[in-house]
């Protein structure tokens, strides 16, 4: 029966609009390119995923250590003391032995933090694309939760999460965060720099340059996403599921997030906040001594070879001292000058 069954051009078009519509009907980011991250996770034992079921939180600060690359800071008594706010402190087994020992020099048996140990990730680029999950899917992990506040691993909060929220979020915002700390930068500049430190991939990010540049979109400066507060709503899952749709198209984060709010239309308008003054609510400090990314660590990016040593070819004289044997001419006319020779 099913192989005389023939699908014609016109019932192709309205299976198109029929699935178009039930997206539309439904959940928008679900029929977007964040489905396969719903499915790994549904099918797959989440460590992240488990605590967040367990936990009923209503406003959630989340941070990131892969691989012991930041240092380990504790929480304020008073902030913890605040009913329906979790802390959560993920990091890998591999990281474990690192945390245990800030934990015995901070005196402290959690430091405030719900520590969340994941699975040993193998390789840096996994961790990555692992760490990005988190801060840029929040509602995958803690779906009740009203606020999210990421903030990067070496950046340290100065007030608690009740007062970051009241200072920067009003009742139309939906993201607040600032603009890029360095002196920068539009998107371009942004790509000419990750570009230089080899950071990303150069065939990507060409082509996610190209994509911008097209839609008008490679003027606009870098936002920082390292420190965000953002509200649990349809609107902002639907703008992290286009935003990592986007990450994994180069791997670096920031270029894609000022695009993605103009792609989305909230750019320009009341629901995104731009925080003037990023260091009044939290202190940055330096990474671990001696902790670094490789430059190549990225998926799909390729070691560089090693490039020959590349000797110019000069004149050979033999060595009267050692027949058959023969010396490149700066040695000999270093011999020539101490008259041991001829």
């Amino acid at each position: 029966m099913w192989k005389d069954f023939y699908v014609s051009k016109h019932s192709k078009n309205y299976i198109l609009v029929l699935f178009l519509l039930l997206c539309t009907h439904f959940d928008t980011w679900s029929c977007s390119g964040c489905s396969h991250l719903i499915r790994e996770f549904e099918k797959e034992e989440d460590v992240l995923k488990a605590f967040g079921e367990k936990k009923k939180c209503h406003t959630v600060v989340l941070t990131v250590n892969y691989g012991a690359y930041d240092y380990f800071y504790p929480i304020s008594p008073e902030w913890t003391a605040q009913k329906d706010t979790c802390f959560v402190y993920i990091t890998d087994a591999k990281t474990r032995g690192f945390i245990e020992k800030e934990k015995a020099r901070l005196g402290c048996r959690n430091c405030g933090w719900d520590v969340v140990y994941e699975k040993e990730i193998p390789s840096n680029s996994d961790r990555i694309v692992r760490s990005r999950i988190p801060k840029i899917l929040p509602h995958l992990f803690f779906p009740e939760a009203e606020y999210f506040i990421w903030v990067d691993a070496n950046k340290h909060l100065k007030f608690s999460p009740q007062d970051i929220i009241s200072r920067t979020m009003k009742n139309s915002t939906l993201i607040a965060l600032p603009y890029a700390l360095m002196k920068k930068k539009s998107i371009q500049e942004e790509f000419m720099y990750v570009k230089r430190n080899r950071m990303v991939d150069f065939q990507r990010a060409n082509n996610l340059l190209g994509e911008y540049k097209g839609q008008g979109l490679h003027q606009l400066r870098v936002l920082h996403g390292g420190f965000r507060i953002q509200r649990n709503t349809h609107e902002t899952q639907s703008f992290g599921c286009k935003w990592y749709t986007d990450f994994l198209k180069c791997y670096r984060d920031q270029l894609s997030l000022h695009p993605i709010l103009s792609r989305t239309g909230l750019a320009n308008t009341s629901a995104v906040h731009i925080i003037d003054n990023p260091f009044d609510f939290f202190k940055k400090v330096d990474h671990l001594p001696g902790a670094h990314r490789k430059a190549w660590t990225h998926p799909y990016q390729r070691e560089p070879k090693k490039q020959p040593r590349i000797i110019r070819s000069a004149p050979k004289r033999m060595d009267v001292r050692f027949p058959g044997r023969y010396r490149h001419h700066s040695f000999i006319k270093k011999q020539k000058r101490e008259k041991k020779l001829f």
